[in-house]
């Protein structure tokens, strides 16, 4: 990841890469982008172009693509079943008043999309539609609330008119569909934390046979260790994730597994 800011009178301009080798397409490079994209504000207006996070993808607070998005806390971050959005080229208009923020964007896909944000007293607080090609239509809501300082309570709830696909393209592209996700964040201690989520989708039948439902359900802790002497921190995860699914043709599958984590970040 790199990011940069330059501050020219009244003007900032900000810029931000974001690349990995998780390129699984076959005959391709394993290298591939994730985000890219510059960004212009004047007072409290922003304008934004590149590759970044669909405003279907919520945020804990604004509506910033690079920081804040309501990605759990599980180890996979941006992948939990019920989330929204992916990563797609967009231009971006956004405007910003007191605690409210104001966006419109063109994404790729031919998707027309807007969104309201308010973020005052623990609480953050999203409404989007989309309108697109083929009929595509949606509206989610989102909210990231804060029952105490250590306690969070996270949801995400999407509707969808021949758009199942955006939430998380586990199932087929241009059906009708919704998804839900719910979870809790608690801070135990200052540097342990526990989570707990669960998420579906559903599709309305297509022409095809493919997922009808897929839920998920996750729950995990991530530990903390700051290192001064090494320069860094250390984190340790363990999660236990139950997914299902089940298909047009009657058939389902289970898949309980565990994971774990270990990471050292320079700081």
């Amino acid at each position: 990841m790199l990011k940069s800011e330059l501050q020219v009178a009244s003007l900032k301009i900000r810029t931000y890469l974001e690349s990995d080798f998780m390129n699984f397409t076959s005959g391709q490079s394993p290298y591939h982008w994730r985000q890219y994209w510059g960004a212009m504000k004047s007072g409290q207006w922003e304008i934004l172009g590149g590759q970044a996070w669909s405003l279907l993808r919520p945020n804990r607070v604004g509506v910033a693509s690079d920081t804040d998005t309501m990605n759990t806390d599980v180890i996979e971050p941006a992948y939990q079943v019920g989330l929204t959005g992916s990563r797609v080229r967009q231009v971006r208009l956004t405007r910003n008043v007191d605690v409210y923020h104001a966006t419109i964007a063109w994404e790729s896909d031919g998707n027309l999309l807007a969104k309201i944000v308010r973020d005052r007293n623990r609480a953050h607080l999203e409404v989007s539609g989309l309108g697109g090609r083929f009929g595509r239509k949606a509206v989610a809501a989102s909210a990231v609330y804060g029952v105490t300082p250590r306690f969070h309570l996270v949801t995400d709830q999407y509707w969808s008119k021949r758009a199942a696909q955006y939430a998380m393209a586990v199932v087929p592209v241009g059906v009708n569909g919704m998804a839900t996700l719910e979870g809790a964040e608690v801070q135990i201690a200052r540097s342990l934390e526990a989570y707990s989520y669960a998420g579906l989708v559903y599709a309305a039948r297509g022409s095809g046979s493919g997922n009808r439902l897929v839920r998920q359900w996750s729950a995990g802790l991530n530990q903390r260790w700051n290192v001064p002497g090494l320069y860094g921190s250390f984190l340790l995860s363990v999660q236990y994730s139950y997914l299902d699914r089940a298909i047009w043709s009657g058939k389902s599958g289970q898949m309980p597994y565990w994971m774990y984590r270990f990471r050292y970040t320079f700081n």
